[in-house]
């Protein structure tokens, strides 16, 4: 698997690029990945039998105003 063209994907699925990856196709493509959710530690992980990828966010600023 080629990792930065896996992390580009993520990244533009977590924003919506659906000209670039959709959800349907992502799942196609990665079928072999296991997806296991920690709302505890609060992240995602991706695994593979090779690979691990931790995902999590973190807010690191709010200027207060609510939108």
């Amino acid at each position: 698997m080629d990792e930065k063209e896996f992390i580009s994907n993520v990244w533009d699925l977590l924003n919506g690029n659906t000209e670039y990856i959709t959800q349907e196709e992502s799942h196609e493509k990665y079928r072999d990945l296991m997806v296991d959710v920690d709302c505890e530690e609060k992240f995602i992980t991706i695994r593979d039998e090779h690979n691990e990828w931790r995902l999590s966010l973190q807010k690191v600023w709010c200027d207060g105003t609510q939108v």
